[in-house]
């Protein structure tokens, strides 16, 4: 909306800057792209908009099933929530403006304790053990790591500067992942409709559940009656 400012993107995922592709014309997309934007002005530049458009089709659709067990190594997962009857997926961490964040979440539904998501989604996360315990990958690539006494995530490409999350199972059918170093749990917020990192846990807040992927246990042929809209 500023006069004279120009918007750069990429299609790559990198950061885009005043060397990127300028916006001129429209942008086809026609594979699962992140698309980052960046408007400049002068020596201004804006904060990162970014946006992922998921293109599936039926042969992609993913299956994840609510688990009570220990997670394995390099499987894919869904971090859950019930709130209020209402099961919410947590998203990737947004940290285009501070380099940190929380981890906002996104509506998803399940039939006889399975979500049925597209391919490539962003929900989607990787567990990796390692020390004990496990790293955790968004669909990013990006691993978390827990800054100083913020109870944000910071990601990083770095598996090393990874936090290692010891994941024990609750008793009802929730988990607690907490950080080998600094004690600090994940935890869902109600009052703010996000995962927090947070250094004591609270009664007021939501453990995860874990939903495994189904394809990475070499389960086929799924049957389910939701409708799903793909263009």
């Amino acid at each position: 909306a500023t006069e004279g400012a120009m918007i750069y993107y990429t299609t790559d995922g990198t950061q885009p800057t005043a060397e990127s592709t300028p916006y001129t014309l429209p942008i086809d997309i026609e594979t699962t792209t992140t698309l980052k934007a960046v408007a400049v002005l002068g020596t201004d530049v804006s904060r990162v908009a970014t946006a992922v458009y998921t293109i599936t089709t039926a042969g992609e659709l993913q299956h994840f099933k609510k688990i009570t067990t220990l997670p394995t190594d390099k499987r894919k997962y869904l971090l859950v929530v019930n709130e209020a009857g209402k099961l919410k997926a947590a998203k990737p961490v947004d940290a285009s403006a501070k380099g940190y964040g929380y981890l906002q979440v996104a509506n998803v539904t399940e039939k006889d304790n399975v979500i049925e998501i597209s391919g490539g989604n962003e929900l989607i996360y990787t567990l990796e053990a390692a020390n004990g315990g496990f790293r955790m990958k968004d669909a990013l690539g990006r691993y978390y790591y827990q800054d100083k006494a913020f109870s944000t995530f910071t990601p990083t490409n770095d598996p090393e500067k990874a936090d290692t999350w010891l994941i024990t199972e609750n008793g009802d059918a929730t988990f607690t992942m907490k950080a080998a170093d600094s004690g600090n749990v994940i935890q869902y917020s109600p009052k703010y409709h996000s995962f927090g990192n947070y250094g004591s846990p609270s009664a007021g807040n939501l453990y995860p559940m874990l939903y495994e992927s189904l394809e990475s246990a070499g389960i086929d042929n799924i049957d389910t009656d939701s409708d799903t809209v793909r263009d």
